[in-house]
């Protein structure tokens, strides 16, 4: 037994190192061709020097990330019952199976869709730490055992509830509300780190999700809170806190003098109208997060198929995966009927033309504008010869975008004298566009889509300018913040293939032909990113939160929502409880898994 025990073992080291040198090599080769890439077809060059030595200390960190990430996978596919320690002769067998509720949302028929899978976050080691930082709990040593069904972990496992944002944002919020300001009954205490506040990041009804609660855990009444420390760092402090009772007479508070910028020094590069290159007293990084209302929904996760990695592990546990059937419960959830998007068909304008006569409409777009013209202007010599002033001689080119730079900065302090949601005048936003006109060489092919960051902006900041939006535009806006979307596409040639059973040049041939007389099927897509949501499965992360969910529930998991403007880099935000913590009310007992940088 010891011997066999020693082979095995033997056996695992080797598969795992494999794995560990094949796929790291690979990363790194692949990021080398991407780099090589973008230097050779187009204008950007990574320099000086220290620069592309950053860049390639980088690429091997993020390269041994995704070997170690695949030695892992490697240990979790081997079996392990020859070669882990036999349990002692009093513990029970783990279990392996899995019978989770029926779906009542009813599966369609099976398409073939490309997954968009989430990006590995291998940039800087998980983190783990506790609400108030209390005491740290102790994984067990034991090997992990799926809890039995039709309890409350498998329960909630199979029954996440996911946000779906309301669009527009209706101008009363209700009590379910990413960012802005909290609503809270009087005598609500701002909830600080030490000597400084924590952000508002969101709150929820909780008779609203009293209603989806498939624990019966959640507070039933009141409102529960979330605040936290939004710097990019390794330890993250934050606080839930529940407030009970009716909401009669609960107004909004005023967030605290002291209230620092979000996500500290990268607060101007993830605010779109802020800028990080002004000195630090005019960078206009808010510290708050745009308001943007959601209605919880509750959704039943799929079963789950136990030979697909991304969602075993190999130890009975199971992850958040973007295959088609979470797709469909997304997307049906998106789709029921109250306030489901209208979004606008047909085309965009294109161009940088005026997008609609009072544009900009507040002093939020306004700055928008001024920090992208910013950001391109400093460095001219990556805009594009064939796109930014082509008549002109480098060196004349050169002293123009110097001269428009001076003129961006001044249009930026001149907006940033105003609040952002401040609506302007005709004549504010005519004089305005006059300038935008003079230098729209320096804005290239992307302003149609920094036209619809600044609508999205002013919806999000409650702008006193909205009412000057045109419909079509806040309709396009619209599937910025869905949980699902779906589209339809021709058949790819290797899916034709599949399908038609001939050998391979044969169906290659068909596929050209049938590509050109237009008559090949149609297929149906449905694209459906990991939402934020409570209890469901976590997503699979470099973290400890497979130490964890063996006997905690997923309270919460957020990750970077761009529409809402809730950055976190490449990182997530994992908190789980214990059930018995959860029912209690004591919040101070979450943990947090944060992985990511």
């Amino acid at each position: 037994m010891a011997r066999g025990r020693d082979d095995a073992n033997a056996g695992d080291w080797l598969d795992q190192g494999l794995s560990f040198v094949f796929i790291t090599l690979l990363s790194f080769a692949a990021l080398a061709i991407v780099w090589a890439l973008i230097e050779t077809f187009t204008s950007v060059r990574f320099e000086p020097m220290w620069l592309r030595r950053a860049m390639v200390v980088a690429m091997a960190l993020a390269s041994l990330g995704m070997g170690l990430r695949a030695a892992r996978r490697a240990r979790a596919r081997r079996p392990r019952a020859a070669t882990t320690r036999p349990a002692p002769a009093t513990a029970p067998t783990p279990s392996r199976s899995k019978s989770p509720p029926a779906p009542s949302v009813a599966a369609p028929e099976p398409v073939t869709a490309i997954p968009q899978s989430r990006l590995d976050l291998v940039m800087r080691p998980a983190a783990r730490t506790a609400a108030a930082i209390p005491a740290a709990v102790a994984t067990p040593a034991a090997a992990p055992k799926p809890p039995p069904a039709g309890s409350i972990l498998e329960t909630a496992r199979y029954r996440p509830i996911v946000f779906r944002e309301i669009y527009p944002p209706p101008a009363e919020p209700g009590l379910s509300f990413y960012g802005g300001a909290p609503v809270a009954p009087a005598g609500f205490a701002w909830p600080r780190s030490g000597d400084a506040p924590l952000h508002f990041v969101m709150q929820w009804d909780c008779a609203e999700l009293a209603r989806l609660d498939p624990t019966g855990l959640l507070p039933r009444e009141g409102a529960l809170y979330l605040f936290g420390d939004l710097a990019w760092r390794a330890d993250l402090p934050f606080r839930f806190v529940h407030a009970a009772g009716p909401a009669t007479g609960w107004t909004a508070l005023a967030p605290p003098p002291d209230l620092g910028p979000l996500y500290g020094d990268e607060g101007a590069h993830c605010c779109p109208y802020a800028s990080p290159h002004l000195p630090e007293a005019e960078q206009g990084a808010p510290n708050l997060l745009p308001r943007w209302p959601f209605t919880p929904l509750v959704i039943d996760y799929p079963p789950v198929v136990h030979d697909d990695e991304d969602e075993d592990d190999g130890t009975g546990r199971i992850y958040w995966t973007e295959r088609s059937g979470v797709g469909e419960a997304l997307l049906a959830a998106q789709n029921s009927a109250d306030s489901a998007p209208v979004e606008a068909a047909g085309p965009r304008p294109g161009g940088v033309a005026r997008p609609f006569p009072a544009f900009p409409h507040d002093y939020a777009a306004a700055r928008a504008v001024c920090a992208k013209a910013i950001d391109a202007l400093r460095r001219p010599q990556y805009l594009s010869a064939y796109t930014f002033l082509p008549e002109l001689e480098p060196d004349a080119r050169m002293a123009t975008a110097k001269l428009w730079l001076d003129e961006a900065i001044a249009q930026f302090r001149a907006a940033a004298r105003r609040p952002p949601r401040a609506a302007t005048t005709q004549d504010e936003a005519d004089r305005f566009w006059a300038w935008v006109e003079s230098i729209a060489p320096t804005f290239g092919y992307g302003f149609p889509d920094l036209v619809e960051t600044c609508v999205n902006v002013s919806l999000g900041i409650g702008s006193e300018g909205v009412g000057a939006l045109p419909a079509d535009f806040v309709a396009r806006n619209a599937r910025r913040h869905r949980l699902a979307s779906e589209t339809t596409r021709t058949e790819y040639e290797h899916e034709f293939i599949a399908r038609s059973g001939l050998p391979r040049e044969e169906a290659q041939k068909l596929w050209r032909e049938k590509s050109e007389a237009k008559t090949l099927i149609e297929v149906r897509d449905v694209h459906a990113p990991t939402p934020n949501h409570m209890f469901g499965p976590p997503s699979y992360v470099q973290g400890d939160v497979e130490e964890l969910i063996d006997d905690r529930l997923l309270l919460l998991e957020l990750s970077t929502t761009q529409p809402i403007g809730f950055e976190l880099g490449e990182g997530v935000l994992q908190f789980l409880i214990r059930p018995d913590d959860l029912r209690a009310g004591r919040f101070d007992r979450v943990e947090l898994v944060q992985t990511g940088y």
